[in-house]
């Protein structure tokens, strides 16, 4: 009886960890030189895409995690970030393709992240930025 409730209690615990790791994030992203803002959902997919959803924009598609591009993107020591090439596959007619994505943890708060968007990875001057809050699964 006790390994049986053992072995019911790692799997519950491991079942728990598994699905407490996925990474969703929701915020909200403004265009610079507009009044223009909107909403964004990210969540992990894999070690190396995100899926995002702008819902006020009707686009939607996957972040891919890129090589080491953080000579382009210098960000402070110590702080985690990630380059990124934004592909979209809905609402190419509304939103901008193929965008660069610098996604950096916010040091104030474990659970948010500021992103930055560039039109290409060469350009030091984003076009839009926003502000990312984990989602916590219960």
């Amino acid at each position: 009886m006790k390994k049986h409730i053992s072995l019911l209690l790692i799997i519950i615990s491991s079942f728990y960890f598994s699905q407490s790791k996925t990474e969703n994030y929701v915020g909200v992203g403004f265009q610079k030189g507009t009044n223009e803002s909107w909403k964004i959902e990210l969540s992990k997919n894999s070690d190396d895409t995100f899926s995002v959803n702008y819902p006020d924009l009707e686009c939607s598609g996957i972040w891919k995690i890129a090589k080491n591009l953080k000579d382009i993107y210098p960000v402070e020591e110590g702080v985690n970030s990630l380059i990124a090439e934004e592909i979209l596959d809905t609402g190419l007619d509304k939103c901008m393709n193929n965008g660069w994505i610098l996604l950096v943890d916010e040091k104030l708060s474990k659970t948010t992240k500021r992103f930055y968007v560039f039109e290409t990875e060469h350009h030091s001057k984003p076009y839009a930025f926003g502000f990312l809050e984990e989602i916590k699964n219960l």
